[in-house]
């Protein structure tokens, strides 16, 4: 009887130890085991396959891995530099570009500073001229009144008649709204 067997080809990755930042070598196989389906390659050779305990510990007291596994973390800790550059010059640009954001921001902020005084200022000058104005009315009315003996009444914001002090009204003048 003829029995098929799935295997399954593996990369052989090396353990990282954190404490020291060193990889070392452990055999993926449990010892007294047979029948294990997967086969292993190491990259430090490449096409060989390893398919038991005894053939990992021969592989690795092999010179050809043990220059891979000295260089390995050269490898890695380069790629992990240069990686770390990338990252690190993109922030910079994302954080150059929020400075000239935040730059053209507060500009704008300035700008805006600027126009308000100008306005409130314009806004004074307006209402100290319709504050002399009024005076300048006021004073023509009562002096209007001095010299005629006249005086003006209101009766609403948009009528208002003339009597003179001894008689009665002389005139009456109805201003109306102009609404459109």
């Amino acid at each position: 009887m003829n029995q098929l067997v799935i295997t399954e080809i593996e990369e052989y990755v090396p353990v990282f130890n954190e404490d020291t930042g060193e990889y070392t070598d452990a055999c993926p196989y449990e010892k007294y085991t047979r029948g294990q389906h997967s086969v292993y390659t190491c990259r430090c050779i490449s096409g060989r396959t390893l398919n038991n305990r005894q053939q990992f510990i021969q592989h690795f007291k092999t010179k050809a891995h043990g220059n891979w596994m000295k260089n390995l973390g050269k490898d890695e800790n380069i790629k992990l530099i240069k990686e770390l550059r990338i990252e690190s010059a993109k922030k910079d640009n994302k954080l150059r570009m929020q400075a000239r954001h935040l730059k053209r921001q507060q500009q704008r902020i300035e700008i805006l500073e600027n126009e308000l005084v100008e306005n409130k200022k314009a806004s004074d000058n307006i209402m100290k001229f319709n504050n002399n104005v009024i005076n300048e009315l006021q004073e023509n009315i009562q002096l209007l009144e001095e010299t005629t003996g006249a005086s003006i009444e209101y009766e609403n914001e948009n009528a208002w008649e003339v009597s003179t002090s001894g008689s009665e009204s002389v005139g009456s003048v109805i201003t109306s709204d102009n609404t459109n």
